[in-house]
């Protein structure tokens, strides 16, 4: 896998500037991990300081350190920082969508109370674009292949400035541009709930062979299943996986490059060509207007 140089970040900070007009500022929802944290470092060496703005949700299960976290990056970077509370909305609106919508919308789905966190997050994006703000979506290229990401969630944005970096590109691009060694080693989580992390995440899906549903119940022995995958993982074996599918290897080529065994690789394989499908999918499709 290629290594980050200095000069990748003159390359995204050339792709952020030449974006956004003279009279525009950028906006980017902050949550502590590591992604947020280089998109927004990213964004003030383009721009500089005055023309970014950070925000972060607090949520049901947000772990507080996120908050100092949150509040030391904008300290140090000198960007204005809004915090907003939006516990318990989640659930609010799940139920909301299920009296409207019984047949889609189940207040007993465990992943659709916490994907709503997402959605509501969203809304927050789009107060902000109806303000003239550009925003920056934080996804990387391992949340992209895997699809450990939403299209109308995480994805969403004016500019993907690390959409094509592995997550471990994505922490050696983190080292070049001096985010905290706190950030640094916390283990990667979307904060859905407490303990949660990525690995964690990505041993469900991988059980599942795709993204989970929110109605998906996983029995006793399937749960066994996941922690059983779980130890097997780990960020640089997946992103060399990762590596070794997108160059076209075979399923032994890439089991031998990324110690995974050969099962793993088999299902890593089906969540990549189920997010071909979904989370890649095009958007805004459209017929060309009439003459």
């Amino acid at each position: 896998m290629k290594k980050v140089t200095p000069n990748e970040i003159d390359k995204i900070c050339t792709l952020i500037s030449n974006y956004i007009y003279d009279n525009e500022k950028i906006v980017i929802g902050v949550s502590g991990g590591i992604d947020s944290d280089v998109v927004a470092r990213l964004c003030v060496r383009a721009v500089g300081s005055e023309r970014v703005h950070l925000f972060f949700v607090k949520q049901e299960g947000t772990p507080e350190k996120r908050l100092l976290t949150v509040n030391n990056l904008a300290e140090e970077l000198h960007c204005s920082l809004s915090i907003f509370s939006l516990e318990n909305m989640n659930t609010d609106l799940i139920e909301e969508l299920h009296n409207g919508d019984k047949v889609n919308f189940n207040p007993d789905s465990f992943m659709d109370y916490h994907r709503a966190k997402c959605s509501l997050r969203v809304a927050i994006f789009s107060a902000y674009q109806d303000n003239d703000f550009i925003f920056c979506s934080t996804t990387n290229r391992t949340e992209y292949m895997t699809g450990a990401c939403m299209p109308y969630g995480d994805m969403l944005g004016n500019i993907r400035p690390i959409i094509h970096l592995y997550k471990t590109q994505v922490n050696e691009l983190a080292k070049l541009l001096g985010t905290s060694e706190s950030v640094l080693n916390q283990a990667p989580s979307a904060d859905f709930w407490e303990g949660e992390d990525d690995m964690d995440d990505l041993s469900y899906m991988l059980l599942n062979k795709r993204q989970v549903p929110g109605y998906r119940r996983f029995s006793l022995e399937e749960m066994d299943s996941a922690q059983s995958i779980k130890r097997q993982l780990s960020g640089t074996k997946i992103d060399l996986a990762l590596e070794g599918f997108n160059s076209q290897l075979s399923i032994d080529e890439i089991s031998e490059i990324s110690g995974l065994n050969i099962e793993i690789c088999h299902r890593l394989n089906s969540l990549i060509e189920g997010a071909k499908l979904t989370r890649h999918r095009k958007q805004m499709v459209e017929l060309e207007s009439l003459n």
